[in-house]
Parts: C-alpha cells; sequence; structure tokens
C-alpha cells in the first residue's frame, strides 16, 4: 500500500521529465552515444529529484536498497531498450524504409559533403533526391 504512492510518485516524475526532455523523439541524425547521453541526463535529473524529495520528507518507511535496485535496473532496461531500437530502426531505414526525402539547395563543396553523408549513413534515413541550383543545372541532374 506505501509503496504503491512511491511507485506513483516516480512514475509521475519519470513521465514528467520525459515528456520535458522530449525522450520519446528518436531523433535520426543523433548518434546512440548522444543518444544515450539524453537518456542518462533523464535518468539523473529524475534521481535529483527523487533525492530532493527523499531529504525533505524523509520517508524511513521504503527500503533505500530498493529504491537502489529499482533505479539500477530500470537504468539498464532503458539502455538496453534504446540500443536495440536504436539498431533495429537504422537496420529498418537502410533497406529503404521510413525515409525522408530531402533536396539539397546549391551546389558546392559543403553541399556535396552533406549528399555524401547521406549516401555513406543510409540508417539515419534521409534519402537525397539531387540539387537546386542556378549555375551547376548538369550536376546531378539524374538523380532528381
Amino acid at each position: 500500500e506505501g509503496y504503491f504512492v512511491l511507485q506513483l510518485i516516480l512514475n509521475f516524475l519519470w513521465f514528467s521529465i520525459f515528456f520535458y526532455s522530449r525522450l520519446y523523439e528518436p531523433r535520426r541524425e543523433l548518434s546512440l552515444t548522444e543518444q544515450l547521453n539524453r537518456v542518462f541526463t533523464g535518468l539523473l535529473l529524475n534521481l535529483f529529484f527523487v533525492f530532493s524529495l527523499w531529504f525533505a520528507f524523509k520517508p524511513y518507511e521504503y527500503s533505500r536498497g530498493l529504491l537502489f535496485f529499482l533505479y539500477l535496473y530500470f537504468s539498464l532496461y532503458v539502455v538496453v531498450w534504446r540500443t536495440t531500437w536504436y539498431y533495429a530502426i537504422r537496420r529498418y531505414r537502410a533497406k529503404g524504409y521510413n525515409l525522408r526525402r530531402v533536396v539539397i539547395a546549391g551546389y558546392n563543396s559543403t553541399t556535396r559533403d552533406l549528399w555524401d553523408y547521406f549516401s555513406v549513413n543510409r540508417g539515419i534515413g534521409y534519402q537525397c533526391l539531387g540539387f537546386f541550383d542556378e549555375h551547376h543545372s548538369d550536376v546531378e541532374s539524374s538523380q532528381i
């Protein structure tokens, strides 16, 4: 009964931080390290609020060991889930599904590097259709 209230508070805090920090948005352009960094930041922020409430209200009836293992297993679960999702969605996009089609405006060395980046990193899910440029209309025109 007492742990039910603790669970409600922990879930409310996690969902608040989850939506505030937009952890529900798997951003295409972020690497796995950057995505896990966002998750760890959310977890640490959540832990900060829980410890703040813990010291403010001093709920000695709850086991600190239980709270430790709860956060340990939850953190491991979130990391495994995000890593699995990251590789699964990249594989799915590399096969040609869930693509965003883009056209690059202008043609210079920077936009050519962007084209190469999209071509090499198919797993991020961008399909580059070509270039728009007044001065180089013949460049990559077969790909538009």
